[in-house]
């Protein structure tokens, strides 16, 4: 048994097992071999590069700024909450108002009034083999729609 303090200098090789108990620091390039387990709460100050695969399996928080430089594949659900926006250049994703796409002069939006409304600052085209409007009819209403030879759609 060692008591007091103690002062070694030179290599030092420790064989079976080491219990220590106390604060205990560690001043200078350390190195690990072989499993490690670590159980309690892990604090880690300064920039940490881990090589190799990073395996998670309980819950991750992360609270600043994640900056991802690699593909990145999700497989299951990416949930956007409190606000969040899903953004690609000039494209925006959100989940405000029922559900939103936001671009460059225009949007494509769920109404409460048109069921989809689709916006556009320039003009919005419908282009196929075949396009279909659907609608109630109305009885005994005269048909107030026109199609001019440039594929325009006018109310009459």
């Amino acid at each position: 048994m060692v008591t007091g303090t103690t002062t070694i200098s030179g290599n030092t090789s420790i064989t079976g097992e080491l219990v220590v108990t106390g604060p205990t620091t560690l001043d200078g390039e350390t190195e690990i071999g072989g499993d490690t387990t670590i159980t309690g709460t892990l604090d880690i100050e300064g920039n940490t590069t881990v090589s190799g695969k990073l395996d998670v399996t309980g819950a991750m928080s992360t609270k600043g700024t994640l900056s991802v430089e690699g593909v990145t594949t999700i497989k299951n659900d990416l949930n956007i909450t409190s606000g969040g926006k899903i953004k690609a250049g000039n494209l925006e994703i959100e989940p405000a108002n029922g559900g939103q796409i936001n671009f460059s002069n225009g949007s494509i939006a769920a109404s409460n009034t048109f069921g989809l409304l689709i916006t556009h600052s320039e003009g919005i085209q419908l282009n196929g083999a075949s396009v279909t409007i659907a609608a109630a009819t109305k009885a005994g209403a005269t048909a107030n729609v026109h199609i001019d030879s440039a594929g325009r759609l006018w109310r009459i």
